[in-house]
């Protein structure tokens, strides 16, 4: 056998790993919910702060839906470019827009805590602002300037991916 051949045998691996995992982490958040579901709704949807059962249920269900989304492109192969870079710029921004949703409930806890201090709301606010643009831009400059195989794997990513993954890693 030859190092492209056991190459190619660790990448298909790897890929049959990695959809085994996304199709465990599905099974796992559909069990974790209809377990506690009943409790669910008695704590959390009588309730009166709409905002939060908003938010509660997109943290709670999108990435259910997200993974089902996911797990839905494995194994395709013959994607365009734009298709690939499409299907990333959907996994990223959703990711981003999870972390902003737990984040929100964060920011809320900390205002809490310290009784609503202005000068500490001030600074997390601007933070908070500042990490959103970031990640935003970092976003941008991921998705344009990857480069993919047929069936969207990362062949190449700009090295500013580094910079996306420290500023996710800081949260």
């Amino acid at each position: 056998m030859d190092g492209n051949t056991a190459r190619q045998i660790l990448i298909l691996g790897a890929q049959r790993d990695h959809e085994a995992s996304a199709i465990a982490a599905i099974v796992w958040m559909t069990w974790d919910t209809l377990i506690n579901l009943g409790d669910e709704i008695d704590y959390l949807w009588t309730g009166h702060a709409k905002w939060v059962q908003w938010i509660y249920a997109f943290i709670r269900y999108a990435p259910i839906i997200h993974g089902g989304v996911v797990l839905s492109h494995y194994n395709t192969t013959g994607n365009s470019p734009s298709r690939c870079r499409a299907l990333i710029a959907y996994e990223l921004s959703f990711l981003e827009l999870l972390t902003i949703a737990v984040e929100i409930i964060l920011v809320i806890r900390v205002f809490v805590l310290y009784k609503q201090n202005r000068v500490l709301k001030a600074f997390i606010i601007i933070a908070f602002a500042a990490e959103i643009i970031c990640m935003m831009v970092f976003i941008s400059f991921v998705i344009k300037g990857q480069t993919f195989t047929s069936d969207c794997l990362a062949a190449t990513s700009p090295r500013i991916f580094i910079g996306y993954w420290s500023v996710m890693s800081s949260l």
